[in-house]
């Protein structure tokens, strides 16, 4: 996030160089994708891609192409900002968009919860 943030303070600063005195500390570390991927033992080694999905600074139609480049050259895919109020339907989108480039006769996706997928 520290470059979403770092983009949205240059434009900032072109309006207004009082948040030029704002602080910013980047503190590295292990990004959530890492993490959570550790946690359900699909760990993300070789190539794979973490992809922002908020529309707020690249429109949809780029976003699209992206997601649409990397599956489709069997590079492993990280969704972050997956939604919002002002797009709710972005996570389905790209969820579309995946199954329809790397989906295979007969093959078919449904969205559920950690929950549902537990054994009874």
């Amino acid at each position: 996030m520290a470059t979403a943030l770092f983009e949205a303070r240059e434009a900032a600063l072109r309006e207004d160089e009082g948040f030029a005195h704002v602080p910013v500390h980047v503190v590295p570390g292990v990004t959530a994708a890492h993490a959570a991927s550790a946690l359900v033992g699909a760990v993300l080694g070789g190539d794979h891609a973490l992809v922002n999905l908020s529309d707020n600074l690249k429109r949809w139609e780029v976003l699209a192409d992206r997601l649409t480049a990397l599956v489709t050259r069997d590079i492993s895919v990280a969704l972050y900002n997956p939604r919002s109020r002002s797009r709710p339907d972005t996570l389905g989108a790209a969820r579309d968009l995946l199954v329809d480039a790397v989906g295979r006769t007969g093959s078919s996706s449904s969205p559920a919860t950690w929950g549902a997928r537990r054994s009874p």
